[in-house]
């Protein structure tokens, strides 16, 4: 089952940052959570998405601050694990890479090399795909957590975790459901006995039956579109035979249970 990769775009120039969209839109296993010019913004996106990945151009001119604020800023925030960044820049400085290098940037690509193009970044980052997302995997379920990990870090860790599980059966960010089920079982591990489609109604703004619709016709989707291998690999509970797919309540606490037994919380 091929697993998604999400990736945050911070470029401000707009046919760059269009032809960079257009592509992971075209491109399977890979797509985009949100694009800005603004370093600030980028930032807000990092901590409301978590994205696998950041695309940063170095020198936001047209747009605001810098790729050096964004890295600033990740230096000193407390998510776990940060997101590969592939930095791309008309800057050759050799002191200026040095640096970025030094505050967490993982890849660098210049705009002046000749062959240099939107597809040449993306195909170089499906080609670090697996590698990125194992990696990241494995850091959110090994229990070598930072000590003094914050409610905020613990939070983004746990959606990691959350996000590769559900990965596996098929749910994935661009299901409807997906952020929905997400909450859900968040909810569920901190307190089993919370009506779960009534309180995602309130954050979310939404009616508990379109919260519910939502959350059903995921599972549902990934029942009827899943390779049944996989699904029987990574959800071994039991499934009503004439239903065909888990309830919500089943799908929710089946996970729910499983990362409190990965003894990552």
């Amino acid at each position: 089952m091929d697993n998604l990769l999400s990736i945050l775009i911070i470029e401000d120039e707009e046919e760059i940052c269009t032809r960079f969209k257009t592509i992971i839109d075209n491109t399977n296993g890979l797509y985009v959570v949100a694009t800005t010019k603004s370093s600030n913004e980028g930032f807000h996106f990092l901590k409301e998405y978590l994205p696998n990945v950041v695309i940063l151009d170095l020198e936001l001119h047209k747009g605001a601050g810098s790729g050096i604020d964004f890295l600033k800023n990740l230096s000193q925030c407390n998510i776990f694990p940060k997101p590969y960044i592939l930095v791309t820049t008309n800057n050759l400085s050799p002191l200026t890479y040095k640096y970025i290098r030094e505050m967490g940037c993982d890849f660098i690509m210049s705009k002046y090399e000749t062959d240099y193009s939107e597809q040449k970044a993306v195909d170089f980052i499906l080609t670090m795909k697996e590698v990125i997302l194992h990696h990241q995997t494995t850091l959110s379920h090994s229990q070598n957590i930072p000590k003094a990990e914050s409610p905020n870090s613990k939070k983004n860790r746990l959606h990691r975790i959350i996000t590769a599980h559900l990965n596996q059966v098929g749910i994935n960010p661009k299901l409807l459901g997906y952020k929905y089920l997400t909450d859900a079982i968040i909810l569920y591990i901190q307190n089993p006995d919370t009506k779960l489609s009534s309180e995602i109604a309130k954050k979310h703004n939404k009616s508990s039956m379109s919260i519910e619709r939502a959350m059903a016709n995921a599972i549902n989707k990934a029942w009827e579109s899943s390779d049944i291998d996989d699904l029987e690999k990574y959800y071994t509970a039991r499934i009503d035979i004439l239903r065909g797919s888990p309830t919500i309540m089943e799908f929710v606490s089946y996970y729910a249970d499983m990362i409190k037994s990965e003894n990552v919380l």
